[in-house]
């Protein structure tokens, strides 16, 4: 009986025993398949990871890696967003031997680093398990999409139009000299004085240069056909004599030994393009992208990442194809949707047999047998050479984006491919399935299109007269991406109190009290540490033109003769297809307003809100365009979404939120003891199109 009860305890005991060690398995198994699904989300493009080992280190070889700070998280941690934190948490650890090569703040929060590839698993394990990085990925090579160029004989006496030029009908235009532009060039370098060369960097020795330096040929031959001047001699691009700019990220050795530069130095191409366009938001800025690798997904990298957020700021990308004979859908940067990816085609009109093709494909240009430039360290005979490739194809919608800056200098990327697609001709024979047969076209006959894009795209505010504010302003981005909100005027910027919170830029044309504009704008992107308020010159002021409102009443699908009077709800249209709501009076609310949907008013006189006014849902969108003052009444209290334009002056005496911007030809008045907060989100263009539409010059 005891030994019985004896071998009872113990097997309890020892199934106990088991039951427990059995769970402790499970619960670790769990934990495992929890990390190992942590380190796929977490880990981008592993398969990629042999692509980023290079023959340097401590151990004979390292790995690059780029990595993405969760900012949330350090701001929770440690308060302020110490970026350099994170990077010493790992910098400190010898046995990774982790070296900086490039920090990244406005195209995303993060850092490129070498570590020492035997160790690297190591360190990937504990930087996914970092709750203050967002993701790490291999620093991958990215290769120029290069081909071999042929020296040619002087094109003859003259100046010589290239048969891509001629064929997309820009010689037509007869445009030069386009220094309000900025086109940058990241290749191999620029080296003629045929170009307009600005200004250049070259990342493969960290310098800035004003020598022109470029040892294969690809990047100065790209140049010539974006802008070779038209000077009588030579050959002459599409947008002769545009303001080039080079950033120069490789250096042709690459190309001829089959190498191919990082990925990470492409990203810091991009973080200084980006930090141009910020510093000189009314500056039209347009690249030129001639690099990618087949990373056998369309799941964006750091690159792609990049672009898609320079974009966000205002730049225009064009992208080369590739040269693989593939789908686009795979190949970074081809594939990044906020781009335009442009394919080649031959002098017969054919789909280039080289060239990349898809749906994410937007454009084609000639691409065969292009005649350019050569660099002058190298040139032989005239300086002249043949270059094939979706390259060259890419130089030619460079050029034209260009020309359609010009015009269009406040533009938005989307706008510039819409553009291209309205004035694109079809007609290029032998193109794959699913890739369009567009090809780029400027010429005058139906060709380039113009556009007036309202002034208020870059700013939360604009003024052509005085931004006055004698009661408290606060202005921000509305959204989750790190972006600037800022202000304008073309006169002075009066702060009369402390207390003032812009997280922008504040530019001004006459004066300012420097010690309150100190505390006052705070930009939350400012990659060169300039104070936050700058005095602009007169080339720098943005348009503000006087709003006419006949000029628009055909567009009415609403109309009220004499003066309407608001009160209750009111349902309005669709973002494809908003109410345009036609006032030939005044616009005033008598009574509380509430919306839901898109609309536009267009109002001959002045606007009074003197209520409370409010948006149903976060969606609906309201314009009000006057050509007349509008006024904000002391009680008029608001939470509104939309744009605001005045062709006179906007008179807040009110408190007042507004998710949009505003923008006055006069002055801009926030009157004393009023609180105004403006939630800056770029232009709408299901607000504006209606009102300054493309048209075909």
């Amino acid at each position: 009986m005891r030994h019985t009860l004896i071998l009872t305890l113990l097997s309890i005991v020892f199934f106990s025993f088991f039951a427990a060690c059995t769970d402790e398995l499970a619960g670790l198994e769990e934990q495992s398949a929890s990390s190992r699904e942590a380190r796929q989300e977490k880990l981008r493009h592993a398969d990629l990871m042999d692509r980023a080992v290079r023959g340097a280190g401590k151990n004979g070889r390292s790995i690059g890696l780029i990595f993405k700070l969760d900012t949330q998280s350090i701001l929770e941690r440690y308060g302020t967003l110490d970026r350099y934190a994170v990077l010493e948490r790992y910098a400190t650890l010898e046995r990774y031997n982790v070296l900086e090569r490039y920090e990244y703040r406005h195209v995303f929060d993060g850092f490129a680093i070498w570590a020492d590839a035997d160790s690297v698993d190591g360190l990937i394990d504990e930087m996914v398990a970092d709750p203050d990085i967002d993701w790490v990925e291999p620093d991958v090579s990215v290769r120029v999409e290069a081909a071999p160029g042929a020296p040619v004989n002087d094109p003859g006496a003259g100046e010589t139009v290239p048969w891509g030029v001629a064929r997309i009908g820009a010689y037509d235009l007869g445009v030069t000299g386009l220094k309000d532009v900025a086109v940058f060039v990241i290749d191999t370098g620029i080296d003629n004085p045929e170009v307009a060369l600005d200004d250049e960097y070259d990342f493969t020795m960290d310098v800035e240069r004003k020598d022109g330096i470029d040892t294969d040929g690809h990047g100065t031959h790209l140049s010539g056909v974006i802008g070779a001047k038209d000077d009588g001699a030579g050959i002459v691009g599409v947008a002769p004599g545009v303001g080039l700019h080079s950033l120069r990220v490789i250096t042709g050795d690459e190309v001829q030994d089959n190498e191919a530069l990082d990925l990470s130095t492409a990203v810091a191409a991009v973080e200084r393009v980006t930090a141009f366009k910020l510093t000189n938001p009314n500056t039209p800025v347009v690249v030129n992208l001639s690099l990618g690798s087949d990373i056998g997904t369309t799941t964006y990298n750091a690159l792609d990442d990049a672009i898609a957020a320079s974009t966000g700021t205002g730049v225009t990308y064009v992208i080369a194809a590739g040269n693989q004979g593939i789908d686009a859908g795979t190949v970074s940067p081809a594939h990044v949707e906020e781009a335009i990816t442009v394919g080649a085609y031959d002098e017969a009109d054919r789909f280039a047999d080289f060239s990349n093709y898809g749906p994410l494909v937007d454009i084609l240009a000639p691409g065969t047998n292009i005649l350019s430039l050569q660099p002058d360290a190298m040139a032989t005979g005239d300086g002249h050479m043949l270059m094939s490739g979706t390259s060259q194809a890419t130089a030619h919608v460079t050029g034209v984006v260009a020309l359609f800056l010009a015009q269009n200098p406040y533009a938005s990327p989307e706008q510039v491919r819409s553009a291209l697609l309205t004035s694109g001709k079809g007609g290029i024979t032998g193109v794959p399935a699913g890739t369009t047969d567009l090809t780029v076209y400027a010429g005058i006959d139906g060709g380039m299109v113009a556009m007036e894009v309202p002034p208020f795209l870059n700013y939360a505010i604009t003024a052509g007269g005085d931004l006055d504010v004698m009661g408290t302003l606060t202005v921000a981005y509305d959204g989750a991406a790190p972006y600037n909100a800022s202000i304008l005027t073309n006169h002075n910027l009066k702060l009369r109190h402390d207390g003032n919170l812009v997280q922008g830029f504040g530019y001004y044309a006459g004066a300012i009290d420097r010690k309150r504009a100190e505390t006052c704008f705070q930009p939350v992107v400012n990659p060169t540490g300039l104070t936050g308020y700058r005095k602009v010159g007169k080339g720098a002021k943005a348009e503000v033109p006087a709003f006419d409102a006949q000029a628009y009443e055909y567009l009415s699908t609403q109309y009220t003769s004499g003066d309407l009077n608001l009160s209750g709800h009111y349902d309005l249209g669709t973002e494809d297809d908003p109410v345009i709501w036609y006032v030939s009076g005044k616009l005033m609310t008598n009574g509380d307003v509430s919306f839901s949907g898109y609309g536009i008013f267009v109002v001959e006189k002045g606007v009074e809100i003197r209520n409370d006014v409010a948006m149903s849902d976060e969606t609906s969108n309201v314009a009000i365009y006057a050509s007349e003052t509008i006024k904000v009444t002391k009680s008029g209290a608001k939470d509104l979404s939309g744009h605001w334009l005045s062709g006179k002056d906007i008179d807040i005496d009110g408190d007042l939120t507004l998710r949009g911007s505003l923008t006055a030809a006069g002055v801009v008045k926030i009157r004393d003891k009023r609180s105004v907060t403006i939630y800056f989100r770029p232009v709408d263009s299901s607000l504006t199109e209606p009102l300054w539409p493309m048209n075909t010059l």
